[in-house]
């Protein structure tokens, strides 16, 4: 059976060399390695700690390049979400500029690349107590 590869290409407003920057940047930020599988106790529920079995962000973020489904879809809500927090502060940024505020697109950026990209460690620090790189 032939199943046609899908391809997906940016539409044009979003091809521009600042959005393509700001995927760039982001994907950069993203990256980092990952433990191989730990059992833990999970205190995501703080109420019912329960055992599972997880991998651990041990250096950078840690939010592409998963390997595993399951880690795949624990955290592809995050990186959406600051795929596109990224690219809303890039065009806020680009929008003021046009009525003469002075603001740096890629400043902005960084704060927001800087503020986002720590929270898978910040949530498995709390969920996975005693294990935590």
């Amino acid at each position: 059976m032939n199943v046609p590869k899908l391809q997906y290409s940016m539409p044009s407003s979003e091809n521009s060399p600042l959005n393509r920057s700001v995927y760039a940047d982001v994907l950069s930020v993203m990256q980092g390695s990952i433990s191989t599988p730990k059992e833990v106790v999970s205190f995501k529920n703080p109420n019912e700690p329960v055992h599972a079995i997880v991998q651990l962000v041990q250096e950078g973020s840690g939010l592409i390049g998963l390997e595993d489904v399951e880690d795949n879809k624990e955290w592809s809500g995050l990186f959406n979400h600051i795929l596109l927090t990224a690219r809303v502060a890039s065009y806020l940024g680009r929008e003021l500029q046009k009525i003469g505020e002075h603001v740096d697109v890629h400043l902005l950026k960084a704060a927001i690349l800087s503020s986002h990209s720590g929270r898978r460690k910040w949530d498995e620090s709390n969920w996975y107590k005693k294990c935590s790189p």
